[in-house]
């Protein structure tokens, strides 16, 4: 009898606004653990503001442009501010369009940062890869802030990307 294995499906989620060298170091952490990743950016149906202040097609150019990141899936997923059921909806029927459930198992990777970290325990069927906090804890959030407060304290450091 031969024993089937499934591959390995890396999902990795967040808004990348903007995607700095923790992501980078994520997503990598991806591609040497699993078989496929797949990177989804949020908040597509969301306008820009100070928390989103790019657009999701500039961070989908940037995480593949800069991170070099030619062999990952990219794709860009709406807010439901309150239905999880349908922002785990469009998730799960994207990656189920793409990979047969009988052979391929599924695994959401990241790293619990915040409250906000909670869609990391919500997909029933899957499985769930804890990170431990690379770069050094950078944030996304601080990166903003250094941008829109024009203060250049770490700015080279923060967006070096190789």
């Amino acid at each position: 009898m031969e024993i089937f294995k499934k591959k390995k499906v890396a999902i990795y989620i967040g808004r990348f606004a903007p995607p700095h060298k923790g992501h980078g170091e994520t997503i990598q952490y991806c591609l040497d653990n699993y078989d496929e990743t797949v990177v989804f950016i949020g908040s597509k149906n969301k306008r820009r503001t100070l928390k989103n202040p790019f657009s999701v097609e500039t961070i989908k150019n940037w995480i593949y442009t800069d991170f070099n990141f030619n062999n990952i899936i990219v794709q860009t997923i709406n807010d439901y501010l309150y239905s999880d059921n349908k922002w785990i909806a469009q998730i799960e029927d994207f990656i189920y369009s793409l990979y047969n459930r009988d052979k391929y198992e599924f695994t959401i990777v990241g790293h619990i940062k915040d409250d906000s970290s909670y869609y990391l325990k919500i997909f029933p069927t899957w499985k769930v890869d804890l990170t431990p906090e690379f770069d050094n804890g950078i944030s996304a959030t601080d990166i903003r802030n250094i941008i829109f407060m024009e203060d250049e304290r770490h700015f080279e450091v923060l967006f070096e990307h190789n």
